[in-house]
């Protein structure tokens, strides 16, 4: 009963100091720029916004790399030029512990003033992250896809349109939600059924979504990072790969990224199109990781 409590208490006081760090400092951003947002041309909106999440991000990533819980992050694979406009493609392994990874590799090659994740729309009603997410002008996807495929053209063309001096950096993952025990059992059933490769350590991917970004930010974006995550040493929860909501701050752990760079063809032609939808296929359901 007593270390019941003892981690009890230690989980709430975690809880309690990153909501005191994170969430109040994004109430602040958030009214800055609701104030801002009917008032300043968007050309000075979108360099606010830049601004302000390099500012946020920046010192979020400080703070779990800096904080006591020995995590140690290790990114391999392809050298990254910096200010690169990419499209970043990643595996989904832990529900909310795969950003750490991510903000560490995209801090120190933009800057993350220009990063940017397709995420559920429901997201914008979380207190402080879904409203800063929503003025930040992320991607919010209701997942149909008939509203969703116009709804991403036209935000892509609009990315297109901004005046910043930050290079965009939009994460997608493509198999659309976390790896779970549960879910990963449904992504070999569908495959068995329809005869696919069966997935080893990734589930089935939505390509609809990645073939509408690529196609939306041609002349945007002229690179797509291939990003794999791994992790070792976490004290995981029952059926996961990844690490929970606030293991980052509590556990000596190791959180590895490989990355491999690829060249992002312009043009939407039916054959750039099916190369690409060739590639991703393979990338998915041949690749072992």
């Amino acid at each position: 009963m007593g270390s019941f409590l003892s981690q009890l208490f230690k989980n709430g006081l975690v809880l309690a100091v990153i909501t005191a760090l994170c969430v109040c400092p994004l109430s602040l951003i958030g009214l800055l720029l609701g104030i801002a947002y009917p008032i300043l041309p968007k050309k000075h909106y979108t360099k606010l916004c830049v601004w302000s999440q390099n500012q946020f991000l920046t010192a979020f990533v400080w703070m779990y790399e800096r904080n006591h819980s020995s995590l140690n992050i290790y990114i391999s694979g392809d050298p990254l030029p910096p200010q690169e406009s990419a499209l970043l493609v990643c595996n989904h392994v832990a529900g909310h512990g795969d950003w750490a990874p991510i903000y560490s590799l995209v801090a120190r090659q933009n800057g993350l003033g220009g990063f940017k994740c397709v995420v559920k729309d429901i997201a914008k009603w979380v207190p402080g992250f879904g409203w800063c997410m929503w003025l930040l002008n992320w991607p919010l996807l209701k997942r149909n896809w008939a509203g969703d495929k116009l709804y991403l053209k036209n935000k892509m063309q609009a990315y297109g349109k901004l005046e910043s001096n930050a290079a965009l950096t939009l994460l997608i993952f493509p198999e659309g939600t976390r790896w779970t025990e549960k879910k990963y059992k449904e992504a070999v059933q569908f495959a068995t059924e329809r005869k696919l490769h069966v997935p080893v350590h990734t589930m089935i991917p939505r390509y609809k979504g990645f073939q509408a970004l690529v196609r939306g930010l041609d002349g945007v974006a002229t690179h797509v990072y291939d990003i794999t995550l791994a992790y070792h040493g976490w004290d995981l929860p029952q059926g996961s790969k990844g690490p929970g909501n606030f293991a980052l701050f509590k556990q000596k752990t190791a959180a590895g990224a490989n990355v491999v760079r690829q060249t992002k063809c312009g043009g939407g032609g039916f054959f750039v199109n099916l190369l690409w939808f060739l590639w991703f296929f393979y990338l998915f359901y041949f690749c072992p990781s």
